[in-house]
């Protein structure tokens, strides 16, 4: 009798709608489907239960690809890349390119230093590695970035936080916390020198020798699988800013080569990439979406709907301060494909938050 099993609540529930649903402690769907099949009670299968299980074939997939293969590849990426890097800064030491190329060693000493906290990295990047490792493990929110100096609002430490899979190990924590250092920090068009420190970068993975590959072929075997499982990168890719370098400073080109044409000719070809489509950022009042976007990121930043969604809903203010979303191109949904008035959280202080 249902009278036996369910509350009068519950009953009332059923009367007037047909269906009751209750809570349980079940930790999947399994156990609750076999349980009521053993016991001949009737079944109602819903589209979440196997999602679910999809996710989490993707998720368990997707964890031991990368603590097994893609945490000590990037391991031997990073070895290799500083040991380039540190030639590229010795080249140009006290040239007006020194700064750029000792943050280029740096940004790599941070990666390789998270996945390991006694890497090797040359004692000139030390505090620059120190700080900007601490301000990751913070993940207290917005904050300066010692390596990205002129980033004028900081960068989001709260981003490095692990969630997910990546809090079941401390090597998947570290690979977590690296993996978003090198898809979040933008080398930015709009800053010669953050290209500059990008072109360093580039030149590094060019020369670079992984476990007996060439750079970019390793890179590639760390980047075109996470592709596939999250995406590819919202921008350009470390690929296509070497195929640049080879049309404006040649094949041949060295840290000496591109110092002396300076990297002008380059930013203006590079402006010609496709620009990305998201922004994670804060962006000051009066600067442009394109300053704060277009650049490289060595690992890319992944594309995923519903931060393109959020894209195409970036808030705008007009001259008498009322906010608007602008759609920025047609949608096939006929309710949002005209520009419309909403309420909008008030700016605070100079800037507004856009992600």
């Amino acid at each position: 009798m249902l009278s036996q099993v369910l509350s009068p609540q519950q009953l009332d529930y059923i009367q007037r709608n047909g269906f009751v649903i209750s809570p349980g402690d079940a930790e999947e769907f399994y156990p609750v489907y076999q349980k009521a099949a053993a016991q001949n009670q009737p079944l109602l299968i819903t589209a979440d239960s196997l999602l679910h299980v999809y996710h989490l074939a993707f998720d368990k997939t997707l964890r031991d690809a990368e603590s097994q293969y893609f945490l000590p590849l990037l391991r031997s990426l990073n070895s290799a890349l500083l040991i380039e890097a540190d030639k590229n800064y010795q080249m140009v030491k006290g040239t007006d390119w020194e700064d750029s190329a000792r943050r280029t060693v740096a940004f790599i000493g941070v990666s390789a230093r998270l996945l390991n906290a006694s890497a090797d990295i040359p004692d000139y990047t030390s505090n620059l590695v120190a700080s900007e490792i601490a301000s990751i493990n913070s993940a207290a929110g917005f904050g300066a970035s010692e390596i990205f100096p002129q980033l004028e609002n900081g960068e989001d430490w709260s981003q490095y936080l692990p969630r997910g899979h990546y809090t079941l190990s401390d090597d998947l924590k570290a690979y977590f916390r690296a993996m978003m250092y090198y898809g979040r920090m933008a080398f930015r068009l709009s800053k010669p020198d953050e290209t500059k420190s990008a072109l360093m970068l580039a030149l590094a993975l060019r020369s670079a020798n992984v476990n007996g590959n060439p750079g970019p072929q390793a890179w590639s075997a760390l980047y075109e699988p996470t592709a596939f499982f999250v995406g590819q990168s919202d921008g350009p890719t470390i690929l296509q800013y070497l195929q640049l370098i080879d049309q404006i400073y040649g094949p041949n080109a060295t840290a000496r080569t591109i110092q002396a044409k300076g990297p002008d000719l380059f930013i203006a070809a590079a402006q010609r990439l496709p620009a990305p489509r998201t922004l994670s950022a804060l962006v000051n009042n009066g600067s442009t979406i394109a300053d704060a976007t277009r650049g490289l990121r060595f690992m890319g930043q992944r594309v995923v709907w519903d931060a393109y969604a959020r894209w195409i809903f970036t808030p705008r203010w007009d001259r008498t301060g009322r906010c608007k979303f602008w759609i920025k191109r047609a949608q096939p949904l006929s309710t949002i494909t005209r520009t419309r008035w909403a309420k909008c959280a008030p700016s605070s202080g100079r800037f507004r938050k856009m992600t």
